[in-house]
């Protein structure tokens, strides 16, 4: 898949459904055939989203309640173990302001892997993925 011209088939979605609402496509990922292997997958996935709307991709797909949770954790992992961040989880204006000198201040390198985990809704959503995991043994 790496010799695809992923701006050309965003393209060619575009003016094929032009008025196409991409929030309602985005929500429709819920889907039991639709798991994303890894970061790079989840990449192509928002890289096309965001050619096409012109806009983020919304994070708050990822942290609503899913139909299919193992299909919600393949997202959330992938976007979680990215060494870049694909997703911006604090879109949400729902963070955990952490008191100066509570903790150690994080290393600049470090900030693309600490700063979803101040999301308080991917907070919720890692809690609530886990809970159907666990009460399903």
């Amino acid at each position: 898949m790496s010799t695809w011209n992923f701006a050309a088939i965003a393209q060619g979605i575009y003016e094929t459904s032009p008025d196409l609402p991409w929030l309602s496509v985005a929500e429709n990922l819920d889907s039991p055939e639709c798991r994303i292997p890894d970061a790079d997958a989840l990449k192509i996935v928002v890289d096309i989203f965001q050619r096409i709307t012109k806009k983020p991709f919304p994070s708050e797909v990822f942290v609503r309640k899913w139909r299919n949770p193992d299909v919600q954790w393949s997202f959330v992992r992938a976007a979680l173990s990215s060494p870049e961040q694909i997703v911006f989880w604090e879109s949400s204006n729902e963070v955990l302001i952490i008191a100066e000198g509570l903790v150690p201040p994080v290393p600049p390198a470090l900030m693309n892997f600490v700063q979803p985990y101040t999301s308080i809704p991917l907070g919720m959503t890692l809690f609530s993925i886990t809970w159907v995991a666990v009460s399903s043994f």
